[in-house]
């Protein structure tokens, strides 16, 4: 069991690398596309040149607006979109105030239509990949669901029919707005689960 949850601490870190890597790709792809199309191939080499400077600032950006957070923030839709314009706002500011990189308005804006075209097609495969390894039960994190009966009712009945990177193992109610921890330790040793989900929060006590 402890092997299996090494293995689900490195899951999320795992993805975010995969995703980062896919849009470093995805960014040089526009930028390079873009720049000889507009410019031709010999143009290439400046974004090539100042491709490390860019993929730090667009990953800083993309950071910036959750696409590496968990799956409910990087999911939504006007993030990349915002990301991809912020990124593509900064590049042309950049291009007048440092002329030598040479990027002009119509590469930037073909640059950033062709990221968005990869990245977003690259992102809508993973999640749907993701999707369907946790609708059959695959490379979810054991946990234990925390609350009042009718509260563990509402979210186990949701960990069962939506996707998620979470799988009930065990159950700890809550007693009267209290919290047995002695039971929780028990239950956490039992079931091998490292993550807790609070279902019903409000009911806990402060303490």
């Amino acid at each position: 069991m402890s092997k299996l949850s090494n293995l689900h601490a490195f899951r999320r870190p795992l993805g975010v690398l995969v995703l980062i890597a896919a849009d470093a790709v995805g960014l040089l792809f526009g930028l390079a596309v873009a720049a000889y199309l507009v410019r031709g191939g010999l143009f290439v080499e400046d974004v090539l040149l100042f491709g490390p400077i860019l993929l730090a600032v667009w990953i800083a950006i993309f950071a910036a607006h959750d696409l590496y957070d968990r799956a409910h923030k990087r999911r939504k839709a006007g993030g990349l979109l915002a990301a991809i314009f912020w990124g593509a706002g900064l590049l042309t500011f950049g291009s007048i105030v440092y002329p030598q990189a040479n990027f002009k308005l119509s590469e930037t804006l073909l640059a950033g239509t062709l990221v968005f075209l990869v990245c977003g097609g690259f992102r809508f495969l993973y999640e749907g990949a993701i999707d369907r390894i946790y609708s059959r039960g695959l490379g979810r994190a054991p946990a234990v669901l925390v609350g009042e009966e009718r509260s563990r009712s509402r979210v186990r009945k949701t960990l069962e029919t939506v996707p998620s990177a979470y799988q009930c193992v065990g159950e700890v109610d809550l007693d009267g707005g209290g919290l047995d921890l002695g039971l929780l330790r028990k239950t956490l040793d039992r079931t091998g689960a490292r993550n807790v989900i609070l279902a019903g929060a409000e009911h806990l006590e402060d303490d």
